[in-house]
């Protein structure tokens, strides 16, 4: 199966037994029953099993840093996905990290206009519809020219990719990643 692949219904209403696909390791962990209505289509539903989570939280654990010596960095989550970015946020929650999510850029801009200060980083999706990950994050760099950002993709152009790099964003994750990979990343940018 891949991460694109949908359920369409062409008959009639009808209840169909969708997968949840974990986001880091891509196996199906769950399902979930959808209703769907005619003529629509429903893609795979996206969050982390339990394996992932866990590992997170051991490799975390055993680092060399004790917790009460850790800064607690805020961290913007950006992404029209909103299983993505809850499972985002439950992933660094447990790590100490504070975090905020936005389901698109506007959002997100809005947010960040008032809350800057407190936003250590930002995580932003490159694909969003109504403001893409670039504009996004221009019109963020615009209230903060010194902004820290992580661009997660599934599937951007070179072009929009060498773009956004050349803007000042730091790096780019392209899905699927593994959670250790991410927490190295944000580690490598807000040091604990």
């Amino acid at each position: 199966m891949t991460n694109t692949e949908t359920f369409s219904v062409m008959l009639g209403p009808e209840e169909k037994t969708i997968p949840v696909i974990c986001s880091w390791c891509r196996s199906v962990f769950d399902t979930r029953r959808w209703l769907i209505p005619y003529g629509t289509s429903i893609t795979p539903d996206y969050g982390i099993c339990q394996d992932c989570l866990r590992r997170v939280k051991v490799e975390s654990a055993g680092s060399a840093h004790p917790k009460t010596s850790r800064k607690t960095y805020g961290i913007l989550i950006v992404d029209d996905e909103g299983n993505f970015c809850g499972m985002l946020s439950d992933t660094l929650h447990p790590l100490g990290y504070r975090t905020i999510t936005c389901s698109g850029g506007g959002d997100a801009v809005e947010y960040y206009s008032r809350l800057s200060a407190d936003i250590n980083l930002v995580l932003l999706d490159m694909k969003m519809p109504d403001m893409d990950g670039y504009e996004t994050f221009i019109n963020m760099k615009r209230i903060n020219p010194d902004i820290k950002a992580i661009v997660i993709t599934g599937f951007a152009r070179d072009s929009d990719i060498r773009d956004i790099l050349a803007a000042g964003a730091l790096c780019v994750l392209e899905k699927p990643f593994s959670p250790q990979v991410l927490v190295e990343r944000i580690r490598d940018i807000l040091p604990p």
